[in-house]
């Protein structure tokens, strides 16, 4: 399982790489598995979690939130055309994915949207309006 933010201690999370590593090695052999690249980017008012999803329709792409954790997983298929092509190499990574994050206590869960454009699927996530800083005005008088 991986966290948003894995050097806070907001989240826990700290053998992630190794799980995803673990993860990879002992995935069955009839199903290959990829682990597309994310970034998290936090903003005073909510997360961003952006993945890196080239080739893949956003129809193919599954997001749930539950018990305070987001899933992302979804399948890139293998297209060749063995009858009139040779391929001496293939590096790009297909079959199916998987990424699982803890979401912090202090997020709205209800409003997280996404949204799908040119291979990149960003994940909006925003913050409780309990934990957002709130300005308090100083109001001038006499005495």
């Amino acid at each position: 399982m991986r966290t948003l933010i894995p050097w806070q201690n907001r989240l826990f999370g700290s053998f992630e790489s190794m799980h995803d590593l673990v993860g990879r090695v002992f995935s069955d052999g009839d199903t290959p598995r990829f682990l597309p690249r994310m970034d998290v980017v936090e903003t005073e008012s909510h997360f961003d979690v952006q993945f890196d999803l080239p080739g893949i329709s956003s129809e193919e792409v599954n997001i749930e939130v539950h018990e305070g954790e987001l899933t992302v997983s979804g399948s890139r298929d293998l297209k060749r055309d063995e009858e009139e092509s040779t391929y001496h190499r293939l590096e790009r990574s297909h079959g199916e994915f998987h990424r699982v994050l803890s979401l912090p206590q202090d997020v709205d869960a209800e409003s997280i949207a996404a949204r799908y454009h040119d291979g990149v699927l960003t994940v909006s996530i925003p913050k409780s309006e309990q934990v957002l800083p709130k300005k308090i005005d100083v109001k001038v008088t006499d005495k």
